[in-house]
């Protein structure tokens, strides 16, 4: 494969989109509701997983923000 040890992801083994899509509010909100792995991780993974659905969202005209959910709970981001 061409981009094995070059791509990654910070996201723990496992993660799903828990639905069928990210639906995004007239606001800019991307809701983002993935599986609870995300919750298995560490301050400093879970800060690089924020940043990796960040850049990857905001490649999409409209979505000024997100909020990532658990079983409709937010998730925090770690310092914040």
């Amino acid at each position: 494969m061409a981009l094995q040890g070059v791509e990654g992801t910070y996201l723990p083994p496992g993660t799903r989109l828990d639905g069928l899509s990210v639906p995004v509010a007239r606001d800019g909100t991307a809701e983002v509701p993935l599986s609870a792995q995300v919750l298995d991780v560490d301050d400093n993974q879970l800060n690089l997983l924020f940043a990796q659905l960040s850049w990857t969202l905001g490649q999409i005209a409209g979505v000024e923000r997100m909020r990532v959910t658990v079983d409709g709970t937010p998730v925090d981001l770690p310092g914040a």
